[in-house]
């Protein structure tokens, strides 16, 4: 028996000195970051900044692999079944969540992830192509019960963001209006932007560049208040819709069964990226808001909720993937 104990003993402070080693070696390759949508929508900007930075510090590349395709469900699975050695990350928002509503079988669950942190916040914005008769909220929706199903919305496709504050609005406002996805956020708002397209539920990282040239005409925030980053644009709450005010979240996670230590050690980078003044800067300029979670715990209980959330907007809006 003292024979076993020690055996086991042994063995243990192996696998401890082991797991040590393996943390403190980590990352000793780049690490792979998978963006499951174009380059140029909010996701892949937001991810670009706080990367940037938390590379410096961790002492290896990320590197930015954008795999778009099937609401982003494609790439997603592809990383829940990645090895779970910290190599290969998944930039995570809503559409993770939603997805697992709107299609039957997205090849992934989310206890296939291990949450690490949300990166930031930040609002979706109702914008208008400028040749739309619609000045505010109020003539949108007007304009849409007039013209039943006339105007179109584009959106970076089924289930993702844009596609989902549509619906919760037009579930509230009574209104009818023809879905029009796209492979992404930068095409989309490029259409609208020319006229192809009517209206769009943008999300701010996202549509700041079309703002700043004028092609576009924001009637709205979703946010209970107005974005002290754009305070001249009236709030979907103050308009009469606080139940509509969401704000957008990004962040990343890693296949489940990762090492808690290099969840750790990510965690810790990417939240003191989070809080250097130059990244909050650069997140500011995007109309985004640097927001790392207190725990990776508390970010997964984030993604827990949203689930419950979507769903139900999912299910009342009968969203599919078509």
């Amino acid at each position: 028996m003292k024979l076993l104990a020690h055996s086991i003993g042994v063995a243990l402070a192996t696998l401890a000195c082991v797991a040590s080693a393996s943390d403190a070696s980590f990352p000793s390759k780049p690490i792979r970051l998978v963006i499951p949508f174009p380059a140029g929508g909010g996701s892949d900007t937001i991810a670009r900044i706080v990367t940037a930075k938390a590379s410096q510090t961790l002492k290896q590349s990320i590197v930015i692999d954008n795999r778009p395709g099937a609401g982003g469900t494609i790439a997603t699975a592809s990383v829940a079944h990645a090895p779970a050695d910290g190599y290969t990350l998944l930039v995570a928002d809503t559409p993770l969540v939603a997805n697992l509503s709107i299609y039957g079988r997205p090849g992934y669950a989310l206890k296939d992830f291990a949450p690490i942190t949300v990166f930031a916040t930040s609002p979706t914005i109702v914008v208008v192509s400028a040749s739309v008769p619609a000045n505010n909220i109020q003539e949108l929706v007007a304009l849409a019960k007039r013209q039943p199903g006339k105007l179109n919305m584009a959106s970076g496709g089924a289930g993702g963001m844009a596609h989902l504050m549509a619906a919760r609005f037009a579930m509230e406002t009574g209104i009818n209006w023809t879905h029009v996805p796209y492979r992404g956020m930068a095409p989309a708002l490029i259409d609208v932007a020319a006229g192809q397209a009517d209206v769009m539920f943008a999300s701010a990282p996202s549509v700041v560049p079309q703002l700043k040239g004028g092609r576009l005409k924001p009637l709205a925030v979703n946010a209970a208040t107005r974005s002290r980053l754009a305070p001249n644009i009236p709030s979907i709450a103050e308009l009469g819709f606080p139940q509509l005010a969401y704000d957008n979240w990004y962040g990343v996670v890693a296949p489940a069964g990762t090492d808690p230590a290099i969840i750790k050690k990510l965690y810790e980078h990417f939240r003191d990226a989070l809080k250097d003044p130059e990244v909050v800067a650069k997140l500011n300029d995007q109309m985004a808001t640097a927001a790392p979670s207190e725990s990776p715990k508390q970010f997964g209980q984030v993604m827990h909720r949203d689930y419950d959330l979507w769903a139900n907007t999912v299910k009342t809006a009968n969203i599919t993937a078509q």
